[in-house]
Formats: structure tokens, sequence, C-alpha cells
């Protein structure tokens, strides 16, 4: 009985080189044919490509989404600022106005905010004077 190639080992048995080709497990090439061979490795390769898109899509992705929250924060951040520096203006106005300081004004529309003076503005509000009750009346 003749020994398979498939049983044989490098220390026993007739050299490799004597054995067909044909019967060696490890040389066979009748698995798949050259076209065949070609589009796996094409295919092998488009996917590597794809694997390598992804990751810089991923990359940058997160950067942009990074540049996003970071805006994100500094919004929900201001917005607890707002009512502080609505008054800080109103104050800064009201300061122009009743001491008649042109700079003030200036500095304010120079940052878009123009004050105009109403004449019931000027005028002191004086609560209306309430009647004394008679004299030899308890109140």
């Amino acid at each position: 009985m003749k020994p398979r190639a498939a049983d044989l080992r490098p220390e026993e048995g007739p050299p490799i080189e004597s054995v067909a080709p044909d019967k060696v497990p490890w040389t066979r090439h009748s698995m798949l044919k050259a076209w065949q061979h070609r589009l796996l490795v094409a295919l092998g390769f488009l996917a590597l490509l794809l694997v390598v898109g992804n990751a810089f899509l991923f990359m940058q992705n997160r950067g942009a989404q990074e540049e996003i929250n970071a805006r994100q924060q500094y919004l929900q951040q201001t917005v607890g600022l707002e009512s502080l520096y609505r008054d800080i203006v109103k104050a800064l106005a009201e300061l122009g106005v009743k001491n008649n300081d042109p700079q003030l004004l200036q500095l304010l529309a120079s940052q878009g905010i123009n004050v105009s003076v109403t004449p019931a503005a000027l005028a002191p509000v004086v609560p209306p004077a309430v009647p004394s009750p008679p004299a030899g009346t308890k109140r």
C-alpha cells in the first residue's frame, strides 16, 4: 500500500517534490479559479478601504461633536447670566439718563443699545397724598 501525500511528513517518506502537486493538500489550486481569487482579493481590499474610511469619518464626527457640545455648554451657562446682563444694562441706561452722561450713552450705543428719553421718564414719580384723618379720630 502506497502512503497518501496527506499522511506524509517531511521527515519520512519520499521527498515532497516527488509527490504530484495535485495530491498535496496545501498546494491545491483547484479550489478557486484565478478570477475568483482576484475577485476575493479585490473585495478584501475594498473592505479594508471601507474600514479605514469609517475610522476617518468616525474621528471627524467625534471632533465635530466635541465642538458642538462645547457651544451647547456655553449657551446653557450664559442663559443664567442673561437677566444679570439685562439688569446691568438697564442700570447703566438709567444712570446715563439721570446724570445726563453722554459718554455712558455713547458706550451703550456702541454696543447696539439705543436709549431714548421720554418726558414721563424724567418726571419724578410722587405718590398721591393720603388725606389725613380729622383731628380727634383714631386711626
